[in-house]
């Protein structure tokens, strides 16, 4: 190997590795950080949220007033007085969420069996090499995006003129109007499953659609019934926080749009080794060209 070359593997390399010393140990302090903060300060927060949201009005009035209260007041009064006290926030959320409903999500394939909409299709894999093969639901990426069969009508996964018809993966049946409507899915619909890096339990490609029906798990530090009784809809799946049509398909392309912005600010990295390389491999293809002529001659 050319010494220059060499040199500039190695120095590369030592570059890579004191990043990622230095990415180790700013990760190791965030997480101490971040542990110290949950045991500190979000957990005893958490407490008292969920101790106030469980609490009695009673228990925030002084005893002596409460007393008073109670005996200056009879029949009727004091029977609502003490209906009233006995009252928690926790009752009322549980009072008003029985009227509000989750959110359904349609698409084209994990919810076809109780909700397929065609409207929704796509495929299960987008190839740039491999043909189309509509059996096996595959898609090479350019005929995937032909204008003549997107003109004609007859392409299953996109059709209308508008973009933003192409771009739907599947819908948000909810009466919040945050919340209802398509769910626009760009990086879900037309990143090639070679660099997609979600995928379901059952293997399948995962899209924003799919994401919408993600359980939503815990309290939310006490908070998640308040949330749901403001927004008015039950949030137990990802798809029902609100506004997530326009904003879920992005969160499952951060990795692509960060890797890509991590590949242009390392070009000063990257950029030398591989003119390196190039122009190391190229001297040699010309030698080995020589080499065969001069044989040859």
């Amino acid at each position: 190997m050319n010494q220059g070359v060499f040199n500039t593997l190695r120095t590369s390399g030592r570059l890579v590795k004191s990043a990622g010393e230095t990415i180790y140990d700013v990760g190791d302090s965030a997480y101490s950080m971040i542990r110290s903060a949950k045991d500190d300060v979000i957990d005893p927060i958490a407490d008292g949220i969920d101790d106030a949201i469980g609490a009695d009005i009673d228990d925030f009035i002084p005893s002596g007033l409460d007393s008073a209260i109670k005996t200056a007041l009879t029949g009727d009064w004091d029977t609502a007085y003490r209906e009233v006290t006995a009252y928690s926030v926790k009752d009322m959320i549980e009072d008003v969420m029985p009227n509000v409903d989750s959110v359904g999500v349609r698409h084209g394939r994990r919810s076809r069996l109780s909700g397929y909409d065609p409207r929704y299709r796509y495929p299960q894999e987008i190839a740039l090499t491999r043909r189309t093969e509509e059996a096996l639901d595959r898609q090479n990426l350019f005929t995937f995006m032909d204008p003549v069969s997107i003109a004609t009508g007859t392409n299953p996964y996109i059709k209308g003129a508008n973009p933003l018809d192409w771009m739907r993966v599947g819908r948000i049946d909810s009466e919040m109007s945050h919340s209802d409507g398509p769910i626009y899915g760009p990086f879900s619909k037309f990143t090639p499953t070679a660099l997609w890096p979600w995928q379901t339990k059952e293997g399948a490609r995962m899209t924003a659609a799919e994401l919408a029906e993600v359980p939503l798990d815990g309290d939310w530090l006490g908070t998640k019934p308040i949330a749901e009784a403001v927004v008015g809809q039950r949030i137990d799946k990802v798809g029902g926080i609100p506004g997530y049509r326009y904003y879920g398909d992005a969160i499952l392309g951060a990795p692509i749009i960060g890797g890509g912005i991590l590949i242009v600010l390392a070009a000063p990295l990257w950029l030398p080794v591989v003119s390196a390389i190039g122009t190391s491999m190229l001297g040699s293809a010309v030698s080995l060209g020589r080499g065969v002529a001069k044989a040859l001659g």
